[in-house]
């Protein structure tokens, strides 16, 4: 899954991430499977509020996105913190359903960026 997140990053025509991020994400995979993670989560986050900042249209997506990416990780790390207090296992679905809906909101980004490649006709193959 980390591979095919990070394939799908470098396959992006224009991508316009800093420098170190860049670098980051493109060497990392071999060796940290979480960092690559965290980096495509960063690359993520900055471009879509770099969008939702310049077309307001994405704000409302946006705000939801990252409002349950954040309910989520703190899902996460008092699962993670809460293991010998015999806490049902509710958190752990918990934050896979956040995770899953804050990605869900990450479609009007897409369609927002691939919409014009597609009215010119563009053909994006599959990775």
């Amino acid at each position: 899954m980390t591979m095919q997140c990070h394939g799908g990053l470098c396959m992006v025509p224009e991508h316009d991430f800093p420098p170190r991020i860049s670098i980051s994400a493109n060497h990392l995979p071999w060796f940290v499977a979480e960092a690559v993670s965290a980096c495509g989560l960063l690359l993520l986050q900055y471009k879509y509020l770099r969008h939702a900042l310049e077309h307001a249209h994405l704000m409302p997506s946006f705000r939801l996105h990252i409002s349950t990416a954040l309910v989520g990780l703190g899902c996460f790390a008092f699962e993670d913190a809460a293991t010998g207090m015999h806490w049902p296992p509710v958190l752990h679905s918990l934050w896979h359903c956040l995770s899953a809906l804050a990605m869900g909101c990450t479609n009007n980004l897409v369609h927002h960026l691939e919409l014009p490649l597609l009215l010119e006709g563009v053909q994006v193959a599959a990775a």
